[in-house]
């Protein structure tokens, strides 16, 4: 599994805080809590850093990552 981030996306009218860019987990691995984990340690990371919020963009149409987005209190922004 992987989780790459940036400090701050380049796309237009992002919010000014670090973005998971991308989160990858082999399909044979997945379910298992690894991008749970991964996810979780970056959040840890960005916040002792004094970052306040982290981003991301997933497709609507992910059943899975928006439930696990959801569970790791991620919120839709409007």
């Amino acid at each position: 599994a992987v989780v790459q981030a940036v400090r701050r996306p380049s796309m237009e009218d992002a919010p000014d805080c670090p973005w998971l860019i991308e989160v990858f987990t082999d399909p044979r691995q997945r379910r298992v809590g690894l991008a749970r984990a991964l996810i979780g340690v970056a959040s840890r990371v960005m916040e002792k850093a004094g970052e306040g919020c982290v981003g991301l963009t997933v497709d609507d149409n992910n059943v899975a990552a928006l439930a696990l987005y959801k569970s790791l209190g991620f919120s839709v922004a409007s």
